[in-house]
């Protein structure tokens, strides 16, 4: 920014055929207009209107350290202090983001909105019991998943799938109990968790005999799918 003050100083000043040195002690500047290549529109600005001065003048830019009682630089680090006290009177000027902030920012925030959306959802009361709350990881399995796989997932996180209690109010099935232990609605909750017959495999594959419903959100996916193949379970 302050070169490009100097240049367009310059220019207002109607220089010609002179020697102009413009003393900086910013590396990353001076770096930065160096490079042929531009990824900023300041620094773009900057060169354009250096080489237009260069096509009437000899141009030098050379950098000083800072802080070493420069003479010119530390008028320029005084000035600095003092505009940065002073007051705005006119809209702040846009400061430039590297792209990777832009892209952090934005991803957070759609993934703050997506998780709001789910958390307000009314309804899917089964699929909240594996997902609480938006998850990245557990998305990104699903999304890498053959259409065979990926539709015995959803049936597990909604409970829409060939169970005993889904037929049942589908009307594809009188009992809607479970098949293995007979003691409460055949659902993937109660089989993950509940169902007594199921209770060594669960501990093989899952790690807990009867898992509590609130753990079911930090189990694998693919270790979830996996239990219900080993059992057999119709999906």
């Amino acid at each position: 920014m302050a070169i490009l003050a100097c240049a367009q100083t310059s220019i207002l000043r109607g220089y010609l055929n002179k020697r102009i040195t413009i003393f900086s002690d910013s590396r990353a500047a001076l770096l930065a207009i160096n490079v042929p290549r531009v990824d900023s529109a300041l620094v773009g600005e900057c060169k354009e209107v250096l080489n237009r001065r260069a096509s009437t003048n000899r141009v030098r830019l050379l950098w000083v350290p800072g802080h070493t009682r420069v003479k010119g630089n530390e008028r320029a680090d005084e000035l600095a202090r003092k505009g940065a006290n002073t007051p705005m009177t006119r809209p702040e000027s846009a400061v430039g983001l590297a792209k990777n902030v832009i892209r952090t920012g934005i991803s957070r925030w759609t993934e703050a909105q997506l998780d709001m959306a789910w958390r307000r959802e009314p309804k899917a009361r089964q699929a909240h019991i594996f997902m609480r709350h938006w998850d990245r990881e557990r998305t990104s399995y699903l999304m890498k998943l053959d259409r065979s796989a990926l539709r015995k997932a959803i049936g597990v996180l909604t409970g829409h799938c060939r169970l005993r209690r889904h037929l049942h109010l589908l009307g594809l099935e009188k009992d809607k109990r479970c098949r293995k232990c007979e003691q409460e609605e055949e659902t993937p909750p109660h089989i993950l968790c509940f169902c007594s017959v199921e209770k060594g495999k669960r501990n093989q594959i899952l790690g807990s005999y009867f898992p509590d419903s609130k753990d079911i959100e930090s189990i694998p996916l693919g270790a979830i799918l996996h239990f219900f193949r080993e059992g057999g379970w119709p999906l």
